[in-house]
């Protein structure tokens, strides 16, 4: 009896090679979303720990603001009435600085202080957004709300 040839034939090894094929591109499709994702993480967290600073600076701030509010820092609105800011109530946008640049974009910040209540029972409520544009993303944004009792 003869030996048998051992070994894959050449319809095998390219059946084999295209259906490895279409699973690889399929993993590699799966790259640029985990890119975008990671990215956007990142100005997410960038963005809490800036909204996050302020809130915790205006903690100390005193409730005897008075009705004008024009204390510093720069970007604080008070508002005197009820609700969050009205669209296209003069809110100040801080640019905070330093500007923070991460991966070519700068974070604004744009803070509002409502105060409420008659002393002792006064509480403010504190509305921080921040606003940048990461690149090919596009614009994007974050609110943090926060309410403090005297």
């Amino acid at each position: 009896m003869g030996r048998r040839a051992s070994g894959f034939s050449i319809l095998e090894v390219l059946i084999t090679t295209v259906i490895l094929s279409v699973a690889l591109l399929g993993l590699a499709s799966l790259f640029p979303t985990g890119y975008q994702n990671i990215v956007y993480g990142g100005g997410m967290t960038t963005a809490a720990s800036l909204g996050q600073q302020k809130i915790e600076a205006l903690r100390n701030f005193p409730f005897d603001l008075g009705a004008a509010c024009t204390v510093p820092p720069t970007d604080l609105v008070c508002l005197n009435t009820a609700g969050v800011p009205p669209a296209g109530a003069p809110s100040e946008t801080e640019a905070i600085a330093p500007p923070v640049v991460r991966d070519g974009y700068n974070f604004t910040r744009r803070t509002w202080l409502q105060l409420q209540g008659a002393a002792p029972y006064r509480f403010a409520e504190i509305t921080v957004i921040l606003d940048w544009t990461e690149g090919q993303f596009g614009a994007k944004s974050f609110q943090l709300d926060a309410r403090v009792a005297e």
